[in-house]
C-alpha cells in the first residue's frame, strides 16, 4: 500500500463509527496500545468543543462507593481477567463462553473506558464493540454478562431511549443522538481477596 493508501486508511480508523470487516483483525490488536484506532458511534460529538452536541450525564454523587479502581489497563487485563476467568471457569461454561472470546471482549471493551486511570466512564455500544470482536452483538452481551457475574464490570447506570424534550435539545444542537447508553465500571474484585490490607495509591 502507497503512503496515500496508508493515510486514506489511518483517516478512515481515526473517524469510523462501526469497525469494517477487513479492519477488524488489526484494530481488534492495535486497541491494546492505541486506543484511538477503536470506532466511536458519535463522532461529531466527540471532544470538549462538542461537548454540548448531545446529552451527556455525570453519574450519580457516590455511584462509584466501593468500586476498586484498576491498577491500569494493561495490568487489569494481562492479570485480573486471566485470574478471575481461571477462578470461575463455571460461569463461562454455563453461558457457553470461551475464555478466549472473554479475553479478547476484555481488550476492546476496555479500550472505551473514557478514564483509563481507573477505568471508569466505559460506555459504548454492544454492536460497536461486535464489530471489531467480529461476532454478533449478542456475544458481546453475553460477555458483559459473563464479566458483571465475574465481578470485573460493574453497571453504574443503566441505558435508556431519550425523552422527547432531550431529543428535541440534541437535534437542535445538531445531534442525532437517540438515547443514552449503559455507563460501565472496570472493577478489580481480587485485591480484597488476595491481599485485605491491599489498596492502591490513589484510593482513599
Amino acid at each position: 500500500m502507497d503512503l496515500a493508501g496508508l493515510a486514506r486508511r489511518a483517516h478512515v480508523l481515526r473517524t469510523h463509527r462501526v469497525c469494517a470487516s477487513k479492519d477488524a483483525p488489526f484494530v481488534s490488536s492495535a486497541c491494546l496500545y492505541d486506543r484511538g484506532v477503536l470506532p466511536r458511534r458519535h463522532q461529531a460529538d466527540r471532544g470538549t468543543r462538542n461537548a454540548s452536541r448531545g446529552i451527556h450525564r455525570q453519574a450519580p454523587a457516590g455511584a462509584y462507593c466501593g468500586i476498586r479502581a484498576w491498577d491500569g489497563r494493561q495490568h487489569w487485563l494481562a492479570f485480573i481477567v486471566p485470574i478471575a476467568i481461571g477462578m470461575n471457569t463455571q460461569i463461562l461454561k454455563d453461558e457457553e463462553l470461551s475464555a478466549e472470546t472473554l479475553l479478547i471482549w476484555a481488550r476492546v471493551e476496555s479500550g472505551h473506558a473514557q478514564d483509563q486511570r481507573t477505568g471508569r466512564r466505559c460506555i459504548v455500544r454492544p454492536d460497536t464493540v461486535a464489530s471489531v470482536m467480529g461476532v454478533h452483538k449478542k456475544t458481546v452481551s453475553r460477555c458483559r454478562r459473563v464479566a458483571r457475574k465475574l465481578g470485573i464490570q460493574v453497571v453504574i447506570e443503566a441505558g435508556r431511549m431519550l425523552t422527547f424534550e432531550e431529543c428535541t435539545r440534541a437535534r437542535r444542537a445538531g445531534s442525532c443522538q437517540r438515547g443514552v447508553i449503559h455507563r460501565d465500571c472496570a472493577d478489580d474484585p481480587l485485591s480484597c481477596r488476595l491481599c485485605p490490607a491491599f489498596r492502591y495509591p490513589y484510593q482513599r
